[in-house]
């Protein structure tokens, strides 16, 4: 009998092994698994932040509704749908548009207004400037506008080709330029009544 029990350990000493390998590669295999879990969540994480933090291309920052203000009232506002395949969006002015001698709008009869608005004629983007032509009804020859973005929903509009009745000529850029400045834009709270269509 105290051989048989000298025996047993023998006979159980291989299970043992057997079973702590296996504990042990399981143990090793479950570390190994969480570990590749831990860091690839974070990394999918910090992707995707980045991929919401990479800014806009100039392109898709002219999305949106911009307008130009008179105490708080707008006198511009150009609103741009889509910029791919191609540009698409509509523009419109505040009816008695009035531009003082220092070059500056100065006065407005009432708020430009989206229904009033028209289709962008020709419109041409260029890096961070979007050029486009608008005619009102009842104009023969439309005016040329050019948009630059200067910041984060932030631009300048300036009109810079435009028809002068009395004198039956187009303007110059020059010309333009010592009578109106250019105006200061920012996109538009959608909240805002004033770029409601209803």
């Amino acid at each position: 009998m105290l051989q048989l029990l000298i025996n047993l350990p023998r006979f159980s000493r291989r299970p043992v092994k057997i079973v702590f390998l296996i504990g042990t590669f399981s143990l090793i295999a479950i570390t190994a698994l969480s570990a590749f879990a831990y860091q690839s969540q974070p990394q999918s994480e910090a992707q995707s932040q980045a991929k919401e933090a990479e800014p806009a291309t100039p392109a898709e920052q002219f999305i949106g509704t911009w307008q130009a203000e008179l105490k708080g009232r707008p006198y511009f506002l150009l609103q741009i749908t889509s910029v791919s395949p191609k540009v698409a969006g509509s523009f419109a002015v505040a009816p008695g548009l009035n531009v003082g001698p220092t070059g500056e709008v100065d006065g407005i009869w009432s708020a430009a207004a989206l229904p009033d608005a028209h289709p962008l004629i020709e419109p041409k983007l260029e890096g961070d400037r979007l050029t486009f032509s608008y005619k009102p009804e009842g104009d023969e020859h439309p005016d040329t506008l050019q948009v630059v973005l200067t910041g984060p929903n932030e631009a300048t509009i300036r009109l810079i080709r435009t028809y002068d009745n009395q004198e039956q000529r187009f303007l110059s850029e020059e010309e333009i330029a010592k009578t109106m400045k250019p105006s200061h834009m920012k996109k538009a709270d959608k909240t805002d009544p004033a770029v409601k269509k209803n």
